[in-house]
């Protein structure tokens, strides 16, 4: 637990240094730069230092590797099925979503989230959020989450356990409470879909197609 409070907090703290240290002095100069791109630059700029200390302190340190994060392939056949699985989690989190607005108000749309105030989003930009949301963001999610805080707690802890905390966790990380409801199903089902097939893959395939499909839409809505 230790190690992985390490790499949250030192992986955190690093990310946030390099994030200033890239985005201040373009602010700095006026340098124009879209929300996209930069976001990209923050999204890799936070990830890649956590993807570094989870590997060493969490991994390295205790003998283990990647393979022992889940990042073992299984197959192209659960790869497909997560083509189906992301159209039914995209359905159950869109009710979610409505229903949480019912009850708590307005839920930020994908474009309140990555594209506040923009009323275009040139195919560029589509490049940058696909990077930046649906390369860069379930790759190192599903790693830390999945393949370090849930393994951690599937291997001291009761199965519901594991999936609940590392869930929880997961939608307290991004920092935006209307949206916890439908960031938590969302876990718990990247959780199911890791203990299932016992390897990373899948769900970052499933991740990565998700995220991918809402900024297809949202170029869609904004062009």
């Amino acid at each position: 637990m230790r190690d992985l409070a390490i790499t949250i907090l030192g992986g955190g703290g690093v990310g946030l240094v390099l994030s200033a240290a890239f985005l201040f002095p373009l602010h700095l100069n006026g340098t124009n730069v879209s929300p996209a791109a930069e976001l990209l630059v923050l999204t890799l700029a936070m990830y890649v230092p956590l993807c570094v200390f989870g590997w060493w302190f969490a991994l390295k340190r205790h003998g283990a590797t990647l393979a022992d994060a889940g990042l073992r392939w299984v197959g192209i056949g659960p790869i497909l099925l997560m083509i189906p699985a992301t159209i039914l989690l995209i359905v159950v989190t869109s009710l979610l979503s409505y229903l949480t607005g019912l009850v708590f108000g307005d839920v930020p749309t994908a474009q309140e989230q990555v594209l506040p105030g923009e009323t275009s989003l040139p195919v560029i930009d589509l490049v940058w959020l696909v990077l930046a949301g649906a390369v860069a963001a379930p790759i190192t999610e599903e790693f830390l989450f999945r393949g370090l805080i849930y393994r951690y707690l599937r291997a001291t802890r009761p199965i519901y356990t594991a999936i609940l905390v590392s869930s929880l966790l997961f939608a307290a990380a991004h920092f935006t409470p209307a949206l916890v409801p439908v960031l938590l199903v969302f876990g718990i089902a990247e959780a199911l879909v890791a203990e299932r097939y016992d390897s990373l893959y899948p769900a970052m395939v499933l991740h990565a197609l998700n995220n991918g499909t809402l900024f297809l839409s949202l170029y869609v809505v904004l062009n």
